[in-house]
C-alpha cells in the first residue's frame, strides 16, 4: 500500500473536460482518494480568485488509505502526506496529472507500508506512466511499517525534487512520544536523469521528530512543518545534507502538518490541521508574524486546514469540514468558504494544485 499512488494518465476526452475549466482563468485541482475509484476534482476560479463549478473526473484507478495506530482508516488525510496532486503541461494542448512529484523528465512516487521507498516513471501524455529505473527501497532504520501503513508517527510524508532537479528529497516522520525517534529528510542525487541508487543522504535535526509537509523556498532552503512544535527552516548544502537554521516553536499550535509560501509577500504559512488558523512566519528570519483566522462549519469539531496552494496572493485550502477555504493573503482575510458537500464524502480529499 502506498502513501501516495501514481494516477494513470487520463483519457484524452477526460483531459479535454479538465482543460475547459481554464476558460474561467486559473483552475484548482484536488484528489478524491477512494478505494472504490479515484477522481480528480477541478474547480474554476474567477478574476477575484473565487472558486465555483466543481467537476469530478475519474482517474480510472483506485485509492488506498492509511490507518490509525488502532487500525482504523483515517477519517481525513487518508494518504498521510502533503502534495499528492501535481499539474503540469500546456493548458491549450494537454494536461498531465500525477501524484506526488514531477520534473521535466519524470514523476516519482513515495510509497509507505511494508515495502517503503520511491518509484519513478517517465511521463508520456499518450502512453501514460512508464517505469524509469529500479524501485529504491528505504532502509528499515528510516521507516519500518506494515501494510496498510499506520500513522501519523513513523510514516512517509512527502516527496519533492529540489528547484534545479539535481536531487530528490523525501520526508519521513519519526515520533514525538516515547520512544522518541527523530524524523528524517532523505535525499538522492540525480545523475543523467535517473535518481541515484547509491546510499541516500539522510539528515536528522535535534528535536525535529515529525517531519511532515515541506517545500523549497529557495534553491537551498526548505520550509518544514512538524506538528510536535511548529515549523523549521532547513539549509541544504551542496552535498544535499540538511541543517536546521530556524526552530520555530508556535505557541498554541495543535497540529501544523502542511506548509505554503508567498515569497512575493515574504511570508511562510504553517497550516494547522486541528485549528482554523494559518500561522505566519517571516520568510527570511523564520520569526512568527501572527496568524490568519478562518471560519468553517462545525465549530471546533470541524476545525482544521489541510493541503493548500498559493497563487497571486490567494491561498486555497482543503478544510476538515467538507469544503475549501479561500484566503486573501495580502489582506489576511478569508474571501470564501466553498461547501463541497454536494460532491459526497469529504474523507478522501487530498492535495491541492493550481494551473496556470
Amino acid at each position: 500500500m502506498s502513501t501516495a499512488v501514481a494516477a494513470p494518465t487520463l483519457h484524452p476526452s477526460d483531459l479535454a473536460a479538465l482543460a475547459q475549466r481554464s476558460a474561467f482563468g486559473s483552475t484548482a485541482y484536488f484528489l478524491d482518494n477512494d478505494p472504490s475509484g479515484n477522481a480528480i476534482v477541478s474547480l474554476a476560479t474567477d478574476h477575484h480568485g473565487m472558486l465555483s463549478n466543481p467537476v469530478r473526473t475519474s482517474t480510472r484507478g483506485r485509492g488506498s488509505d492509511v490507518v490509525s495506530l488502532a487500525g482504523v482508516p483515517a477519517g481525513v488525510d487518508t494518504l498521510g502526506s502533503q502534495g499528492s496532486v501535481v499539474v503540469s503541461g500546456n493548458v491549450t494542448h494537454r494536461y498531465r496529472l500525477v501524484l506526488i512529484e514531477t520534473n521535466v523528465a519524470a514523476a516519482c512516487v513515495l510509497n509507505g507500508g511494508a515495502k517503503a521507498g520511491v518509484s519513478c516513471f517517465d511521463v508520456n501524455t499518450i502512453h501514460g506512466l512508464r517505469s524509469k529505473g529500479q524501485f529504491i527501497k528505504l532502509d528499515k532504520s528510516i521507516i519500518n511499517e506494515q501494510t496498510p501503513p499506520s500513522g501519523p508517527p513513523g510514516s512517509a510524508a512527502q516527496i519533492r525534487f529540489n528547484p534545479d532537479s539535481t536531487a530528490l528529497f523525501v520526508t519521513v516522520k519519526g515520533s514525538a512520544t516515547a520512544p522518541v525517534k527523530l524524523g528524517s529528510l532523505v535525499a538522492w542525487p540525480i545523475h543523467n536523469g535517473f535518481v541515484s541508487h547509491t546510499g541516500p543522504v539522510v539528515s536528522q535535526s535535534q528535536n525535529v521528530t515529525m517531519d511532515f509537509g515541506f517545500q523549497f523556498i529557495s534553491r537551498s532552503t526548505i520550509f518544514l512543518a512538524d506538528p510536535s512544535y511548529g515549523a523549521s527552516i532547513i539549509d541544504v548544502g551542496p552535498d544535499h545534507k540538511g541543517i536546521e537554521r530556524v526552530h520555530a516553536v508556535i505557541p498554541g499550535q495543535a497540529a501544523v502538518c502542511w506548509t505554503a509560501a508567498d515569497l512575493a509577500l515574504g511570508t511562510l504559512y504553517a497550516i494547522d490541521a486541528s485549528l482554523d488558523t494559518i500561522h505566519t512566519l517571516d520568510a527570511r528570519t523564520g520569526a512568527l508574524t501572527g496568524n490568519i483566522s478562518i471560519t468553517t462549519p462545525g465549530g471546533a469539531a470541524g476545525a482544521g486546514l489541510f493541503d493548500s496552494a498559493v497563487r497571486n496572493g490567494v491561498m486555497y485550502s482543503l478544510t476538515h469540514a467538507n469544503g475549501i477555504s479561500v484566503v486573501d493573503l495580502k489582506q489576511r482575510k478569508q474571501l470564501q468558504y466553498l461547501d463541497l458537500s454536494s460532491l459526497g464524502s469529504r474523507q478522501g480529499y487530498m492535495g491541492m494544485a493550481l494551473w496556470p
